[in-house]
C-alpha cells in the first residue's frame, strides 16, 4: 500500500471519519423482488441494480460497522449468497472463511489494498494468479477464475470497511453515501442538478428477508465515452463544453478528483454530443479537508485555478458563477449538516470563498469570461478545443490516449 493510501486510512480514523448516518435517517423504504435484482462487482464497491416501478436505480450499500472477523463473515456470506457464479465452489465457503480468518491470515485479508495500487497485495495476487499469497494453497486444485471472482468482490468490501474506521461499531458505513449524497445537494444548490442524477438514503427490502440500508441512484441513461470512435468524440455540440466546464467547477469544489470519462455518460441528440451525466461520485477524496481550489484529476487536468488565482479553463456559465456568488455562510450550514462533518463543512465553505474570489478576478481579467445559456457556440467550442495548453475535461474527453481501467480485466 503506498504512503498516499496509509495517510488516508490514518485520517479516516480520526479528523476525517464521515458523518453518522443509522437506519432511521432512512427517507424511504422500497420494496423489490429477487428477480429485478442484479448483482455487481465489477465496480470499487459492490453495487445492485435494481427495478423499481419499471424504472433501474443502482443501490450502494451501507453495511453495519463492527469487528471486522465479523465483517469479513458477512461479506463472505454475501457472496456466495448472491454473487457466486459457479455452484461447485459454494461448498467451499466455510473452509474459505476458516482459512482468511486464521492467525497467520486475517491480517493480510485486512491489509489486500486496491488495485489501483500497484504495489497492493490484491494487485499482486491478480497479477500472478496466485491465491497462496492469502493462505488459500489448500484450493488450488479449483479454477483460479472462482478465487478471482471472489476477491474482485471482497477487496472492494474491505477497502470501504478501512474507510469506516472512524465509524463507531453497530453504525452504518457512511464514508461513500455522505459523498455521493453531498455532491448531489451541491450539485442543485447551483442549479447543476442535470449532470449530476437524483440519489436518496433508503431502506431496501429484497424479498422477505434481505433488508439493507444505502443509497439509491437513478440509473444514468446515456453512452459510454470508451465506446466512441475519435471521430464521434469531435462531434459536438457547445452544450458539451458548458457541461464540462460546470462539472469541472463543481469537482474543485468538492475536491472530486475521479470524474474521468469512464465515470459519467454522454447524450446524444441530432448525431451530436449534447451533454454528460456523472454517476460516480464519491471517491474518497471528495470533501477532503482542503481549502485548495487548484484541482487536477487523477487522469492529469490542468489545475483548475493557476498560480495567479484565475481560472484556467476559457469560459464559465454565467448561471453557474451567480449560483457559486450567491451561496452563503447559513445555507450552506444548513444543506450539509446531515450528509459532512462540521470540519468538512469548515473547509467546503473556505473553498467556496476562494472560489468567488477566482470567478470576480478572471471577469476582471477577461469581461467575456461569462457565458449566457445561448452563448456557448462553435466558436468558444473551437477556441478551447485548440488550447494545445489546456488539459481541460473537454480536451481529456475528445484527445486522450490514457485507457479505462476495466475491473472485468482481471
Amino acid at each position: 500500500m503506498d504512503i498516499k493510501q496509509r495517510v488516508l486510512l490514518i485520517l479516516c480514523k480520526t479528523i476525517y471519519k464521515p458523518v453518522r448516518l443509522e437506519k432511521s435517517d432512512a427517507i424511504k423504504t422500497v420494496f423489490v423482488n429477487h428477480s429485478n435484482v442484479q448483482y455487481i462487482k465489477e465496480t470499487t464497491f459492490n453495487v445492485l441494480k435494481v427495478k423499481v416501478n419499471e424504472e433501474y436505480k443502482y443501490f450502494r450499500e451501507c453495511r453495519e460497522h463492527g469487528c471486522f472477523k465479523a465483517y469479513l463473515h458477512q461479506i463472505i456470506d454475501d457472496f456466495f449468497a448472491n454473487y457466486n457464479k459457479y455452484s461447485e465452489f459454494n461448498k467451499y465457503k466455510n473452509k474459505i472463511y476458516e482459512k482468511l480468518t486464521s492467525k497467520g491470515n486475517i491480517d493480510k485479508v485486512y491489509n489486500l489494498g486496491i488495485i489501483n495500487d500497484e504495489n497492493s497485495l490484491v494487485t499482486k495476487i491478480f497479477k500472478e494468479k496466485n491465491i497462496s499469497l492469502i493462505g488459500l494453497e489448500d484450493f488450488q486444485v479449483l479454477p483460479i477464475i472462482y478465487f478471482l471472482d471472489f476477491l474482485q468482490f471482497i477487496w472492494g468490501e474491505i477497502y470501504s470497511y478501512r474507510l469506516n474506521e472512524g465509524v463507531p461499531e453497530g453504525s452504518l458505513q457512511s464514508f461513500c453515501a455522505s459523498r455521493i449524497l453531498a455532491t448531489k445537494t451541491l450539485a442543485d444548490l447551483l442549479n447543476l442538478g442535470r449532470i449530476i442524477p437524483n440519489v436518496e438514503f433508503v431502506e431496501l427490502h429484497v424479498g422477505d428477508k434481505d433488508v439493507r440500508y444505502g443509497t439509491l441512484m437513478d440509473e444514468v441513461m446515456g453512452v459510454s465515452p470508451s465506446s466512441l470512435t475519435d471521430e464521434e468524440k469531435l462531434m459536438l455540440s457547445p452544450n458539451f463544453q458548458r457541461d464540462c466546464s460546470d462539472l469541472n467547477l463543481l469537482d474543485a469544489l468538492t475536491n472530486e478528483k475521479d470524474h474521468r470519462p469512464g465515470n459519467y455518460l454522454v447524450s446524444f441528440n441530432d448525431r451530436l454530443i449534447q451533454g454528460l451525466r456523472a454517476f460516480d461520485n464519491d471517491s474518497p477524496m471528495s470533501f477532503f479537508i482542503t481549502p485548495k481550489i487548484n484541482l487536477s484529476t487523477y487522469w492529469g487536468s490542468t489545475p483548475f485555478v493557476n498560480s495567479r488565482g484565475i481560472i484556467s479553463i476559457p469560459y464559465l456559465s454565467k448561471n453557474t458563477a451567480l449560483g457559486v456568488l450567491n451561496l452563503n455562510e447559513n445555507s450552506i450550514n444548513v444543506s450539509f449538516k446531515s450528509t459532512l462533518t462540521r470540519i468538512q463543512i469548515f473547509f467546503l465553505k473556505l473553498r467556496i470563498k476562494k472560489m468567488k474570489k477566482a470567478i470576480v478576478k478572471t471577469l476582471k481579467y477577461n469581461e467575456e469570461f461569462l457565458l449566457e445559456d445561448d452563448a456557448w457556440n462553435d466558436s468558444t467550442l473551437h477556441e478551447e478545443l485548440n488550447m494545445q495548453n489546456l488539459n481541460s475535461y473537454l480536451r481529456i474527453f475528445c484527445f486522450c490516449k490514457i485507457k479505462e481501467h476495466n475491473y472485468e480485466e482481471f
